[in-house]
């Protein structure tokens, strides 16, 4: 599967062991699984990376696992680590104790983070500072920089109250024509 010259993995053959601890992947290879302590991928496409510390620059992943993860110029389908460093890059799902944002969030569920002129769906975190935080919905417990929200925990229980006097009037109006027959 890899040999100590190439610790490439072949695409079709699952990952069953671990790659060297201190791994770097030349350029526009293809790989599925990845696992090692130090992991630097450059212009590579990866299903699964987990290590220590996590390095993409400019390939695509679906899922990292780890302490540490830097990703930048790539998209990213899942992160779930300690810290996160994403750099002009997007990623789906980030999930960690420690995050920092200069790209593209969909969800991000983090106890301290730091976005920095970047767009994302959902921020939930305990502490959110930064610059030019846009989302759609921030639940945050302290907020330090400027922030544009289409959804915040004010107008989410606006919205919330609205749908449940909704619910009651068409759940009322049911109820009453089925007395009716």
């Amino acid at each position: 599967m890899t040999t100590p010259e190439n610790p490439i993995l072949n695409p079709e053959e699952p990952a069953s062991e671990p790659v060297d601890n201190d791994s770097t992947f030349p350029a526009e290879e293809s790989l599925r699984n990845v696992s090692g302590e130090n992991i630097h991928l450059v212009e590579c496409s990866i299903y699964h990376a987990s290590g220590d510390n996590v390095d993409i620059v400019e390939g695509a992943t679906n899922k990292i696992t780890g302490n540490k993860v830097s990703v930048t110029n790539s998209p990213v389908a899942f992160i779930q680590a300690n810290s996160v460093d994403l750099t002009s890059s997007s990623a789906i799902s980030i999930r960690s104790q420690e995050a920092t944002i200069n790209g593209n969030a969909g969800l991000l569920i983090s106890q301290a983070a730091t976005i920095n002129d970047s767009r994302s769906g959902v921020i939930i975190s305990r502490d959110v500072r930064g610059t030019k935080i846009s989302t759609v919905v921030l639940l945050a417990g302290k907020v330090n920089g400027p922030v544009e929200t289409i959804v915040d925990r004010q107008s989410l229980f606006t919205v919330a109250l609205i749908a449940g006097v909704a619910f009651a009037v068409v759940s009322s109006v049911f109820r009453l024509f089925r007395r009716h027959r």
